[in-house]
C-alpha cells in the first residue's frame, strides 16, 4: 500500500530502462531520419548524375609560340598560331593532387558504384568463372641461362609470382631470386620492369621496380645466396655492399657489363622519355656515375639491351620514322676500370626514313633495315656488316627482298639464326644459318667447337610450320647462346598456350608444356577467319578472327540462324599486331554465347608495314576508324549479329579508336562501348610538347601546330567532334598516375559527353583506378575482378544476366 503523498519511484533498473529505451527510440527516429534523407539524396544522385565540371576561360595555342617546342619544322607551323577553347583543360594537374579535381573523380567513381551496385551478385558470378578457369598455382618451364635454370611460379591466394632458379639442374634446392608478394607489401602497385643476374656466376640480382604505375622504376640490388655459397664472385663485393646499391628515377631498363662490377641504365628527361646512358661501379654512389650519353631529339626514344651472344651493349635511339644505334664492345671487359675504358661506336648515322635494328653473330653484325643502298624496302630485309666496319657502305644482303614477308628482329645462337617477322598476316619465324664463322658466347668464350661437322644450308631460310590457320606464335625464353633449341610461344583462340623448343639442326618440335584451363574443352569451341569490307572509300579487305562456341554456331559464323551479341575488339595503331592468342578470360563471355571477333583494321601491323606506315597513320589515320566501323557493318549485314547485340571494346590508342567511332556510328550501330585509358583529346595533347610522349607521337599521328595535320587531327578528335546525338552505353576506364594516358583525358571526355547526351542515350560511366597506371592492376585477383566488372556491364547491356 503507498501511503497518500508519496510519489512512486520506480527501482533504479526499470528506471534506467526506461531512460535507454526513450533515448534510443529518439536515437532510432534521428537514425531513421538520417537514413531516409541519405536515400533521398542517393536517388537524386542516381536520377541527376555527377555535378557539371566548371567551365574556365583557357585558350590552347596551335603553331609557332616563341620560347616553346612546337616542332621541328619551323617553316611548316602556323604562324601567328590559331586559338581553341578548352573551358576543361584545368582538370589536368600534373601533380594529382588537386582537391577540385580529385572530388570530381570520386565522385564520377561513386556513382559509377552506385549505379553498378545491383549487379554485384553478377560480377561475383563472372569473377568465379574466371577463376574457375585460372589454374592458380602453377610454374613455367624453366631456362637454362648460365648454370641455373630459371623459371617462375604462382601459388594459388597470391597476389604476384615467385621468380625461382635452381642451381644445375631441376633436382637441386629451390632458390627464390624475386618473391614478389614480398615486394608488394604495404603497396598498392606492383611492377617489376626487369631483372637479371650478373654474369658470369650469378651471385648478384638487379631488379627495377615500380610502386605507382607511372612508369619511374627504381633498380634495386639483391645478393643471392647461390652465389654467395660458391663463393665466385662475392670476394669483390660483400653482399652488404650489393644490397645497398640503389639507384632510382630510371626508366626500368638496365643491362650488365661483362660482369658484376658494373651497369648500365637509363634516366627519364622531364617528358618521361629515356634520354641519357650512365654508367654505374657496384658499390660507389650514384653521385659518381658517369654519363655516357644523351639524346636531345625528342622524337627519339632511348632503347638498351645485350645482343644474344653477351658481345656488344646496343644503344638503340628509336623513333617512328628513323632510328640510330650504337653498340659497345664488352668483350674480356673485367672490373670498373676496363669498362670504363669501353667506347660506344656507331653503326650508322640517323636518317630521315631510315630504320634497322642490329644483332651480333660470329665476326658480323646482322642487320634488318628497310633501306638497302638507298633502296626503300618497306618490310625490311636482312643484311650484314664485319664488326669492324658496320657502316651501311659496307652493308651486304643476305637474302634478297621479298614484299610479301616483314623481318622484324632477330634471335641468334651459335649455329643459327632465328629470324621474327610476318606473312600472310600471322607472326612467322624462319631459320637460318649462316655461314661458318668464330663465335663468341655469353661467358665471352670461343664457341665454334664442333660446328664445322655441321651442315649448312647459306642464304636460305626455312620457316616453322604450325598446325593450325588461325594462330599465334611469339618468342620465348632463349638465353643460352650455344643452344640448339629456339623456344618459343604458340597459342591459337581456342588453343591454349604452348610451350615448343624447336631444334635448330633437325627441325624436330618438342611441345615441353600446354598451359592447363581448368574446366575448359577446346572442342566445344571454333574459330575462323574472315574478311570485311572497310567503310572507307578503297573497301579494303579487312581481316577478322572469331572464336565462338561451337552450340550458337552448329554450321559456323557463315551462316548464323539468327543475330548472336557480338564483343568486337581492336587496337589499329603503331603498327602493333593484335593477334588471334588465347585468353582463359574470353571463356567467361564465350559460354554465355557472346561470339568474340577481333578486327585487324590498318594502323596495326598484322598485314605488313604498308598496313600501318602508308594507310593507317598520319594523314591516312581514318582508315584505322573507317575498317572498324565497316567490320561491325559486315557483321550485321551478314546476319552475325545486329546494332543492339554489338558490343565494342578498346583501350589506349584502341581507345581512341572507339571513342570515334561512337561519334561517327553512335547508338545506331553499336549497343554498348568499352573505352579503357582512351586517348581521347588528341589535338589538345599533341599540341603541348611538356606532356610524356607527345613529341615522339608527331611521328604517329602528326603534329597539330602545322596547319594540314591541325585540320585533319581536328576532324576526328574525339573530345572536340562529341555533338547531342543518341550514344549507346559507355564504360570509361582511366589510371590516376598513368603516364601514358593522363587521367584527365578520359575525365573530360566523360564530363563533356555527358553534357551531349539525348535523352534515349545508354548510361555513361567513369571509373578511374586511383593506385595504378596504364595497365590497370598489378595484383592478379583485383584484375580479375576488375575484368569481371566490365564484363557485366557489357553483358546487361546485351540482356545477359546470368
Amino acid at each position: 500500500m503507498v501511503r497518500p503523498g508519496v510519489r512512486l519511484v520506480p527501482p533504479p533498473g526499470k528506471q534506467t530502462a526506461k531512460l535507454l529505451f526513450g533515448f534510443l527510440a529518439a536515437g532510432g527516429a534521428i537514425a531513421a531520419v538520417f537514413f531516409i534523407l541519405r536515400r533521398q539524396r542517393e536517388k537524386r544522385f542516381l536520377r541527376e548524375g555527377p555535378r557539371r565540371a566548371p567551365k574556365k576561360p583557357h585558350k590552347v595555342l596551335f603553331g609557332k609560340v616563341e620560347g616553346e617546342n612546337r616542332g621541328p619544322r619551323m617553316d611548316a607551323l602556323m604562324d601567328p598560331p590559331i586559338e581553341l577553347e578548352d573551358p576543361l583543360f584545368w582538370l589536368r594537374d600534373d601533380s594529382r593532387n588537386n582537391p577540385e579535381v580529385l572530388n570530381l573523380i570520386k565522385e564520377e567513381n561513386r556513382f559509377t558504384e552506385a549505379r553498378t551496385r545491383h549487379s554485384k551478385p553478377f560480377q561475383q558470378k563472372i569473377y568465379a568463372d574466371l577463376l574457375r578457369h585460372m589454374k592458380q598455382t602453377d610454374a613455367q618451364v624453366p631456362y637454362l641461362w648460365g648454370e641455373h635454370y630459371y623459371y617462375s611460379r604462382t601459388v594459388e591466394g597470391k597476389s604476384y609470382g615467385y621468380i625461382c632458379r635452381r642451381c644445375g639442374s631441376m633436382d637441386a634446392p629451390e632458390e627464390i631470386v624475386l618473391d614478389l608478394n614480398a615486394l608488394a607489401k604495404g603497396q598498392k602497385y606492383l611492377d617489376v620492369g626487369e631483372w637479371s643476374p650478373a654474369p658470369p656466376a650469378h651471385a648478384l640480382l638487379a631488379y627495377s621496380v615500380d610502386t605507382t604505375g607511372y612508369e619511374t622504376y627504381e633498380i634495386r640490388f639483391k645478393s643471392l645466396s647461390e652465389g654467395i655459397r660458391k663463393g665466385w664472385e662475392m670476394r669483390k663485393l660483400t653482399a652488404n655492399v650489393a644490397c645497398n646499391d640503389l639507384i632510382p628515377g630510371t626508366s626500368g631498363s638496365f643491362v650488365w657489363g661483362n660482369d658484376s662490377s658494373t651497369i648500365y641504365y637509363e634516366k627519364l628527361d622531364a617528358s618521361h622519355r629515356p634520354y641519357q646512358l650512365w654508367r654505374h661501379a657496384m658499390g660507389t654512389p650514384t653521385s659518381e656515375d658517369v654519363l655516357l650519353f644523351t639524346e636531345d631529339d625528342e622524337r627519339l626514344w632511348m632503347g638498351l639491351d645485350k645482343t644474344d651472344s653477351g658481345r656488344f651493349l646496343v644503344l638503340s635511339l628509336s623513333g617512328k620514322q628513323q632510328n640510330e644505334t650504337w653498340v659497345l664492345d664488352l668483350e674480356n671487359a673485367e672490373g670498373p676500370i676496363e669498362h670504363s675504358a669501353r667506347q660506344l661506336r656507331l653503326v650508322e648515322k640517323r636518317a630521315e626514313n631510315v630504320r634497322y635494328s642490329v644483332e651480333h653473330h660470329g665476326e658480323y653484325l646482322y642487320i634488318i633495315t628497310n633501306n638497302f643502298k638507298g633502296r626503300e624496302c618497306l618490310n625490311s630485309m636482312l643484311v650484314r656488316a664485319p664488326v669492324i666496319t658496320p657502316s651501311s657502305a659496307h652493308w651486304e644482303e643476305v637474302f634478297a627482298y621479298d614484299p610479301a614477308e616483314q623481318l622484324k628482329h632477330l634471335t641468334c645462337f651459335r649455329d643459327a639464326i632465328v629470324i621474327h617477322g610476318r606473312a600472310q598476316g600471322y607472326a612467322q619465324f624462319w631459320i637460318y644459318h649462316p655461314p661458318i664463322t668464330p663465335c663468341r658466347s655469353r661467358s665471352g668464350k670461343n664457341s665454334d667447337e664442333g660446328t664445322a661437322t655441321l651442315k649448312k644450308e647459306t642464304h636460305r631460310k626455312v620457316p616453322i610450320t604450325h598446325p593450325e590457320s588461325v594462330y599465334c606464335v611469339h618468342s620465348g625464353q632463349n638465353r643460352t647462346y650455344e643452344s640448339n633449341c629456339f623456344r618459343y610461344e604458340y597459342s591459337s583462340l581456342v588453343t591454349p598456350r604452348r610451350t615448343i623448343d624447336y631444334n635448330l639442326l633437325t627441325g624436330a618440335k618438342t611441345i615441353l608444356k600446354q598451359v592447363e584451363v581448368p574446366y575448359y574443352d577446346a572442342s566445344r569451341f571454333g574459330c575462323e577467319r574472315l574478311e570485311a569490307p572497310s567503310a572507307a572509300p578503297d573497301r579494303r579487305g579487312i581481316p577478322l578472327s572469331i572464336v565462338y562456341k561451337k552450340s550458337v554456331l552448329p554450321e559456323g559464323v557463315s551462316r548464323p540462324a539468327a543475330p548472336l551479341p557480338v564483343f568486337l575488339t581492336a587496337y589499329g595503331s603503331y603498327g602493333a599486331c593484335n593477334d588471334p592468342s588465347f585468353d582463359s578470360n574470353r571463356l567467361a563471355l564465350l559460354e554465355r554465347g557472346v561470339v568474340y571477333v577481333i578486327a585487324h583494321i590498318r594502323g596495326g601491323g598484322e598485314m605488313g608495314r604498308p598496313w600501318y606506315e602508308k594507310e593507317g597513320k598520319f594523314l591516312a589515320k581514318k582508315n584505322t576508324f573507317l575498317d572498324f566501323v565497316g567490320s561491325a557493318e559486315h557483321l550485321v549485314s551478314q546476319g552475325l549479329t545486329a546494332p543492339d547485340r554489338l558490343a565494342i571494346s578498346g583501350g589506349s590508342a584502341g581507345g581512341l579508336l572507339i571513342t570515334a567511332c561512337l561519334n561517327m556510328r553512335g547508338a545506331q550501330l553499336f549497343k554498348a562501348a568499352i573505352c579503357d585509358v582512351p586517348f581521347c583529346d588528341v589535338l589538345c595533347t599533341m599540341s603541348d610538347a611538356t606532356i610524356p610522349l607527345t613529341v615522339v607521337e608527331w611521328e604517329e599521328w602528326g603534329n597539330p601546330n602545322e596547319s594540314a595535320f591541325h585540320d585533319y587531327i581536328h576532324s576526328y578528335c574525339p573530345i572536340t567532334n562529341i555533338r547531342p546525338q543518341q550514344y549507346p552505353a559507355i564504360l570509361v576506364l582511366g589510371g590516376l598516375h598513368d603516364p601514358r594516358v593522363a587521367y584527365w583525358e578520359p575525365l573530360k571526355y566523360v564530363k563533356k559527353l555527358r553534357e551531349n547526351l539525348t535523352a534515349d542515350s545508354g548510361q555513361l560511366l567513369l571509373k578511374i583506378d586511383m593506385s595504378s597506371g596504364h595497365f590497370s592492376a598489378s595484383d592478379r585477383y583485383k584484375y580479375l575482378r576488375e575484368k569481371a566488372f566490365n564484363y557485366a556491364f557489357v553483358l546487361e547491356q546485351l540482356l545477359i544476366f546470368e
